[in-house]
């Protein structure tokens, strides 16, 4: 096996206060690396993540802003790119593992990170005789990692993710900003998408029906408060997450429309996108007002989480729900 390692990625920044979405952030990196000039942010905005929300019911999940569940983001994003993935499952039983290992190999060694794919995605950077496989994890201190069988985000994965080109990628520019304008819309209004793991018990509400959900249950003490400590901790963690994810998502939208090129003889669709961008930009605000880490804390984190804070994250929800639905409005699909 030797040793092979892409320098550069030891200080990325997976999750865990910046770039929240693990499978954008991993992406961003990916293409950083081999020299393609998409970030996080037209990422966030080609996939439809930074226009998203989605919230886990009855009970709230860690899951929901994740890429791949219930409206999977990453699958639109792969349309508007001239790249596509391959996804192997990370099965060392199978006769076919050294074929995989030997894939990963010559990946590293073209400078291609590998995705590492499970709850959080991270990214495959090296290999090596003694530490096998080595990866930049997420939510982690800065540096390498052993892919290992301990628990941790550097643990063995569920599969790996191999990107390469797509020649038969045709898309134009315009084609793909007026898909991210339509797909606001599409989300704001889409009906609840069952999840895999229990589709008959539990599902994603997505737009509109997220934003009710997540504020009705912010009123009710009985869904943060049940007695179980266990039940009580993924609960205050699916909620700080949605929370950090959701400002991360917006922030994302705003410089996604700052950055796009002006449209000459089609300025009433530049000036409606501005106007977007300008509620992104006021809804970032909002959700800032006080500090997330205070109103939605992680449950690791000092001090409890009381009615009282539940309350206050409940009206700035609202505050930013009020936003959304000005944008909607705005949004005039015939021009498009």
């Amino acid at each position: 096996m030797a040793r092979q390692v892409i320098e550069g990625l030891e200080k990325a920044q997976i999750g865990a206060g910046q770039m929240e979405n693990s499978v954008m952030a991993c992406l961003h990196y990916f293409f950083q690396t081999i020299g393609e000039n998409y970030d996080y942010s037209y990422l966030m905005g080609i996939s439809g993540c930074a226009f998203r929300i989605q919230y886990h019911f009855p009970e709230p999940c860690p899951s929901s802003p994740h890429a791949c569940v219930g409206f999977s983001c990453e699958e639109e994003m792969w349309k508007h790119l001239p790249y596509k993935v391959e996804y192997v499952k990370a099965d060392r039983e199978d006769p076919a593992w050294p074929k995989v290992v030997d894939r990963i190999m010559a990946n590293i060694d073209k400078g291609w990170p590998v995705l590492l794919v499970s709850e959080e995605n991270g990214l495959v950077v090296g290999y090596d005789d003694e530490k096998g496989l080595i990866c930049r994890p997420y939510a982690t201190e800065e540096g390498y990692y052993p892919v290992g069988d301990e628990e941790g985000w550097n643990k063995w994965p569920w599969a790996f993710g191999f990107i390469e080109r797509d020649e038969t990628f045709a898309e134009r520019q315009t084609e793909i900003l007026r898909r991210s304008l339509v797909l606001i819309k599409e989300l704001w209004e889409m009906p609840a998408i069952a999840a895999p793991t229990s589709p008959e018990i539990h599902s994603y509400a997505l737009g509109k029906a997220a934003y009710e959900k997540w504020i009705e249950q912010l009123g009710d003490n009985t869904i943060w408060e049940t007695g179980d400590g266990q039940k009580d901790f993924m609960n205050q963690l699916a909620n700080g997450h949605t929370y950090y994810s959701l400002l991360d998502a917006r922030g994302s939208a705003e410089e996604f429309f700052r950055m796009k090129p002006d449209h000459p003889g089609d300025e009433g669709m530049d000036e409606m996108i501005k106007e977007i961008a300008g509620m992104y930009a006021e809804i970032v605000s909002i959700l800032s007002r006080e500090c997330p880490t205070k109103i939605a804390p992680m449950p690791w984190m000092e001090g409890e989480w009381s009615e009282e804070q539940r309350h206050r994250q409940r009206q700035i929800l609202e505050d930013v729900f009020a936003v959304e639905k000005r944008i909607i409005e705005t949004l005039d699909i015939s021009i498009l």
